[in-house]
């Protein structure tokens, strides 16, 4: 799977639970991401972790064993991505 499709599927997973919970994801950003979603599903980090973050791992592995740097990198990338595109799917 490739970064484009792995954004996709991020943005597309998040904005289907947000739904589904009838929870806005107006003002999520890439600085408060966590604090964010945990907040706002008030599941204990589940819909955040196993619904959006997580998502990216198989695609950041290619860069590196979990929690290297370039693991890191490939994954925040993703959520960055992701965020945007929520972020213009919902408005800021």
């Amino acid at each position: 799977m490739n970064k484009r499709n792995v954004v996709s599927r991020m943005i597309h997973s998040l904005l289907n639970q947000a739904k589904k919970k009838g929870v806005s994801l107006r003002g999520l950003t890439t600085d408060n991401f966590n604090w964010f979603l945990d907040s706002a599903f008030d599941d204990g980090g589940e819909v955040r972790c196993i619904h959006f973050t997580d998502l990216a791992d198989p695609y950041a592995r290619r860069y590196g064993p979990l929690e290297s740097e370039g693991w890191d990198k490939a994954r925040w990338e993703c959520i960055e991505l992701a965020i945007q595109g929520i972020q213009e799917a919902v408005g800021k």
